[in-house]
């Protein structure tokens, strides 16, 4: 009877453990819609802007003005209003001096932004020009011959800045002061009248001894030379001529202080009888 109702449970657990196959594959998943991709954003050029100076002289006298070119490009600044200044300074130092030329007088560096060279740009932001300038020499940024650094700085209409253009080196020399009393010429120093044969025209530069200035005198050395011989000849030509006609001078006034006499006698005589 045990195995009897053993094989029975099995059979019921076969029933129990009995699976089901199933053929059907699963349905694919949908891809989801392909996205547009993004179009490329355009690029954005950037403007170039530049602030040069070109034609500096390498060297000057300290007295010396010169002219440079100055080149401007400002694209986002059109039609804009600045401010320009020429600069030196030493290599090693910080203390700007010079002179910009602005309506017929040279303005000092220190001078303020609204004194200096005015200029407007094109409505392209562009503006080239020449600006004249000058050391300083009189200025304390001045310490005699040596090499200096030399700039232009640039200001808004607003007064902001400076900004600087590139820089170029400068040799500045210090004028010499002349010993007072001393007479420059721009011929040799023999003096032009000294020889009849001179014919050239000449310029005297006086320098007073007092105050030290120049004083300048143009005449026309030719003509000084020419007219100083033949007077002196004339002259003695004259004195000679003058000796030698003096006994009939002397004679002839003799005559005449004698026949005046004479009349002055008769007429004196005869008033007399009359009387």
């Amino acid at each position: 009877m045990a195995r009897d109702e053993s094989c029975n449970n099995w059979s019921d657990w076969s029933s129990v453990w009995s699976f089901t196959l199933s053929t059907e594959s699963p349905s694919p998943t949908p891809n989801p819609p392909l996205s547009p991709s993004p179009s490329p954003a355009p690029s954005t050029t950037q403007q170039s802007t530049s602030f040069n100076i070109l034609n500096v002289p390498s060297q000057i006298n300290s007295d010396q003005q010169f002219n440079i070119t100055v080149n401007l490009s400002l694209p986002s600044n059109p039609n804009t209003t600045f401010y320009l200044k020429g600069a030196f300074k030493k290599p090693d130092g910080s203390n700007y001096f010079g002179e910009t030329f602005v309506s017929g007088s040279f303005v000092k560096n220190s001078s303020s932004f609204t004194n200096q060279h005015q200029i407007t740009t094109d409505s392209s932001g562009n503006w080239s020009g020449i600006l004249e300038v000058r050391s300083d020499d009189s200025d304390s940024g001045f310490t005699g011959t040596a090499d200096y650094i030399f700039k232009v700085g640039r200001y808004t209409g607003s007064g902001s800045g400076p900004t600087w253009s590139n820089e170029s080196t400068i040799k500045i020399i210090s004028a010499e002061n002349q010993p007072e009393g001393t007479t420059t010429a721009s011929s040799p120093a023999t003096s032009p009248i000294s020889s009849p044969s001179t014919k050239t025209e000449g310029t005297s530069f006086i320098r007073a001894k007092n105050s030290g200035k120049l004083t300048y005198r143009i005449a026309s050395v030719a003509a000084a030379t020419t007219a100083a011989s033949p007077l002196k000849k004339e002259t003695k030509v004259d004195i000679k001529s003058q000796k030698q006609t003096n006994p009939a001078l002397w004679a002839g006034l003799i005559l005449i202080i004698a026949g005046v006499s004479s009349i002055g006698y008769i007429y004196y005589k005869n008033g007399k009888i009359r009387i």
